[in-house]
């Protein structure tokens, strides 16, 4: 056990900041379940849209049920949900740590909201793939890596003309990215976890 030198306190946290951590992280995924793709196509009665095109539950594929306008909209709310996460857990997230502390913890916050639109409860934990809410998130935490993620993506589409290919490789390269600006083997981690999770829901679109 390491203590941080002040009573009742683990790894430098109280019991109370811990109690705080734990409602951010199961917050942020129950958020992240809210997958709006599924729910709009159900409103619209087109039924389950992972009956449907590429069997997600995400933007693109309920734009290929719907059209390109509901695409936008929905990506749009996915980002949403990044976005909500990462600016309220930065708020609410105690202010007497020092900003590298606190951004690997909100790092955290968005993946577990990336973790809920992949893998909803609800649904049977078959979502999205969670590239709007990363998205959105990075709106929130850093429009630098933002910037870096989306001209990666972006270069390698024109090069390549593969949407899912050149995700692959956004998401790829996103923890170089993340040493450049954060240099915190904390940040750095939880960075390499985002981008493992997404790759590995990428996985089969590697070729396409």
């Amino acid at each position: 056990m390491v203590l941080a030198g002040q009573t009742g306190q683990l790894f430098g946290f109280s019991l109370e900041q811990y109690s705080y951590i734990f409602l951010c992280f199961l917050g942020a995924y129950l958020i992240g379940c809210l997958n709006f793709g599924y729910y709009v196509v159900r409103f619209c009665g087109k039924g389950d849209v992972r009956r449907s095109g590429s069997g997600n539950a995400g933007a693109t594929n309920a734009g290929r049920v719907l059209g390109k306008k509901w695409f936008v909209l929905i990506s749009v709310l996915d980002g949403l949900k990044g976005l909500i996460v990462t600016l309220v857990a930065s708020f609410i997230l105690w202010p007497g740590h020092g900003q590298s502390d606190k951004t690997y913890l909100v790092i955290t916050v968005l993946f577990f909201c990336i973790l809920g639109h992949i893998f909803p409860f609800q649904l049977g934990f078959q979502g999205g793939r969670g590239m709007a809410t990363l998205i959105g998130g990075l709106v929130g935490l850093n429009c630098l890596l933002l910037a870096a993620f989306v001209a990666t993506q972006v270069v390698v589409w024109a090069m390549t003309r593969r949407a899912n290919f050149s995700a692959i490789i956004a998401l790829g390269l996103m923890p170089f990215a993340a040493l450049v600006l954060y240099g915190n083997t904390y940040s750095l981690v939880a960075i390499v976890v985002i981008s493992i999770l997404m790759i590995y829901k990428y996985r089969k679109y590697f070729f396409s």
